[in-house]
């Protein structure tokens, strides 16, 4: 009798190996790098400006940054004048006899001048070279004022109070309204809001005292009036400490 046939046995499939972990790392990373360096660039700062009407043509948000930054140079000290307090002296007596306001000489004062002593040394700040905008009462401002809201009827012209470059012209901001703002020398920025009528266009000149806004109620507001702002290097300040 014939022995049974031994058939032969089949060999089990190879079974593929899978790479080691660390190839797929390297897999990723390179995979990441190559979809980020694809991706545009973004957030990048904005490429110096080498003139304002370069400034102008970017939008408004670059261009109020790159025309501070055209301005960004450290301001020279103001010049002042040093005054010995008599008795009966006053801040506001002096700073009507010299021309300037209490507030200006407060500030260019080292040290506290709320008690003057006769012999005391006050900085007398020379007059300055801004002009008010418009002739009429100011409403209440919060303090430390940031502000002046000069109210005066409906379509009276609001004038620069110095001369510049018109850097805004329009509606810009929620609130503001119609609204012009004037790039100065040495990062000083000047903002006339809630007007009825823009008379300039961005990128002129305008010389101090000229018309560049009618009085109005556009924006927030509730009775006409025009809203001064005094900026430098895009900080606000008390207007007037630049006002005569």
């Amino acid at each position: 009798m014939k022995a049974p046939r031994v058939l032969p046995t089949s060999r089990p499939p190879a079974v593929a190996t899978p790479p080691p972990l660390a190839w797929w790392g390297l897999t990723l990373s390179t995979a990441l790098i190559a979809a980020f360096a694809a991706l545009p660039t973004v957030n990048q700062a904005p490429p110096a400006p080498t003139s304002l009407d370069q400034a102008l043509q970017q939008s408004f948000t670059v261009k109020y940054q790159m025309a501070l930054a055209l301005a960004s140079q450290p301001a020279p000290a103001q010049p002042t004048t040093p005054y010995t307090v008599k008795l009966g002296d006053t801040l506001q007596s002096i700073a009507a006899d010299y021309g300037v306001s209490p507030v200006a000489i407060v500030q260019a004062t080292p040290g506290p001048v709320d008690f003057l002593q006769p012999g005391q040394t006050l900085s007398i700040p020379h007059r300055s070279t801004f002009v008010w905008p418009l002739t009429g009462p100011t409403l209440p401002v919060p303090l430390p004022r940031t502000s002046l809201d000069l109210v005066a009827s409906l379509g009276t012209k609001v004038v620069a109070a110095q001369a510049g470059t018109v850097i805004t012209a329009g509606r810009k901001y929620n609130g503001y309204g119609n609204m012009v703002e004037i790039l100065h020398d040495k990062g000083m920025v000047t903002r006339y809001a809630h007007g009825a009528q823009v008379l300039v266009q961005a990128g002129t000149q305008v010389a101090q005292g000229q018309p560049i806004l009618k009085v109005g109620c556009s924006g927030r507001c509730s009775r006409a009036h025009v809203r001064f702002e005094v900026r430098v290097k895009g900080q606000l300040i008390d207007p007037l400490s630049v006002l005569p």
